[in-house]
């Protein structure tokens, strides 16, 4: 018998708001465009850590050309 898959943890706002340097507005935006997947608990938003570790790693386009990523600040064309 193998062990349990790992849970994913689900954060508040506020801390994924903190931990990607964001208004908790911007959040609604990211869900709006498909980029974080809201999770309801009683009412209560939270967000999966693997999404929000996606955003970080992977980043966002708002699908103009040089627009730059929203999560580094980098436009495009730069260098990281």
């Amino acid at each position: 018998m193998g062990a349990a898959p790992e849970q994913d943890r689900l954060l508040t706002r506020a801390a994924v708001a903190e931990r990607l340097a964001l208004c908790v507005r911007t959040l609604d935006t990211l869900h709006e465009i498909g980029a974080l997947e809201k999770v309801y608990v009683l009412g209560a938003v939270r967000f999966r850590e693997s999404d929000v570790r996606r955003v970080i790693r992977e980043g966002i386009r708002l699908g103009q050309p040089d627009a730059g990523d929203l999560v580094t600040g980098t436009a495009a064309g730069e260098d990281a």
